[in-house]
């Protein structure tokens, strides 16, 4: 994926970014969101960040649908909520302040930020999915467990789980770190190398975090 490469060396090192520049950024990442791959995903939030940190807006709670192919597992998913609109506009000053809260809400992350998560913590998580090595395999990803299904959802917080044969792991660090599951090690595939190494499990975390929406 070498479009966005220079775009995420660019949102994750400390040099400063402008208004523009940073809505460039979200819309260059955006167009390679449906990837999941982490670095893509970490790159976007940390792009919102910034930008809400630099016109000092908070982005409008929402939640983006994933599409059930894109989101690789099957199982129900919840429709996007309606964002909020305000009253009638006040001002200059009330209208630029909807202009960017419009633009924050364009390159809102999957997962949405921790400002988002107040509106109600009890529908932060995302909606549970079944998977498979069966439908992973058939969207040419990469299957990096020991068993050949399972359930996974995430948590909030952006905590990525996986329950096989009655037991719940943590996928992500993220899960991990929480200290309330198991680590995934003890079903995560050896990569054949002989030296240790696991089979990459970055497909998994990706369908994952796509449930956070």
């Amino acid at each position: 994926m070498p479009e966005p490469l220079d775009t995420i060396r660019r949102v994750n090192s400390d040099q400063p970014m402008s208004v523009d520049e940073l809505q460039r950024a979200c819309a260059v990442l955006d167009r390679h969101s449906r990837s999941k791959k982490t670095d893509v995903l970490q790159a976007r939030r940390r792009a919102e960040e910034r930008l809400v940190k630099l016109t000092g807006a908070s982005a409008p709670s929402a939640v983006r649908q994933v599409p059930l192919h894109d989101a690789i597992y099957s199982g129900s998913q919840r429709p996007p909520k309606q964002p909020q609109t305000g009253g009638n506009a006040l001002g200059g000053f009330v209208v630029l302040l909807l202009i960017v809260a419009a633009v924050i809400y364009g390159c809102t992350r999957l997962g949405g930020d921790d400002s988002s998560s107040s509106s109600g913590s009890s529908d932060s998580a995302g909606e549970v999915g079944e998977v498979s090595r069966a439908e992973f395999e058939g969207e040419g990803r990469t299957w990096p467990l020991t068993v050949d299904r399972g359930t996974l959802d995430c948590e909030p917080a952006n905590r990525v789980i996986f329950t096989a044969d009655g037991t719940t792991y943590a996928v992500n660090g993220t899960a991990k770190g929480a200290g309330e599951w198991p680590d995934i090690d003890p079903i995560w595939a050896d990569d054949g190398s002989g030296l240790g190494l696991k089979v990459d499990i970055g497909d998994l975390i990706g369908a994952g975090l796509a449930l956070c929406e």
